[in-house]
């Protein structure tokens, strides 16, 4: 039995040991699967970013949190009133709830929630969870109103 050249088979067609090697395996990794999970990873991190930098964000954050920790019971009542308040502060870029002016259309819910919210905190007796938890509620609804802008020393 003759052996074929590396030039071309005894028939005289193509080289017989080119047919006998696999094709190449594409690069599951190539340049642009690492270009795309550098993208994703860039914009992940963006928006880490944004969500630490807006009061709001934080606030809501923060919010999710206070409500979590309150439901287990690792909060009391009136400490976890006191932290909502500083969470709206905040959120709101405000010194005092009362300063604040939410759209004319809330204002009157406004004072009516930041009187509730005061006579809570400050009562002589301890608030009652069913009080709390709509006041908890209602916090989180005035965080999710205030306006998404920067913080006020950022200018």
């Amino acid at each position: 039995m003759a052996m074929p050249s590396p030039a071309g088979g005894s028939d005289g067609g193509p080289a017989s040991w080119i047919d006998i090697l696999p094709p190449p395996e594409a690069d599951p990794l190539g340049p642009g699967m690492i270009l795309f999970m550098v993208v994703v990873l860039v914009l992940g991190l963006l928006l880490a970013w944004l969500a630490w930098r807006h009061p709001k964000l934080r606030g809501l954050a923060g919010m999710h949190r206070l409500m979590r920790r309150w439901r287990r019971g690792a909060i009391a009542p009136r400490q976890s009133l006191y932290q909502a308040g500083r969470l709206l502060q905040t959120a709101w870029s405000a010194n005092r709830l009362e300063d604040l002016s939410p759209p004319k259309a809330d204002a009157d819910a406004w004072r009516g929630f930041c009187r509730r919210l005061r006579e809570a905190q400050f009562s002589a007796r301890e608030p009652d969870g069913e009080s709390v938890a709509g006041l908890l509620r209602e916090t989180r609804r005035w965080l999710r109103a205030a306006p998404l802008r920067k913080r006020a020393h950022d200018g």
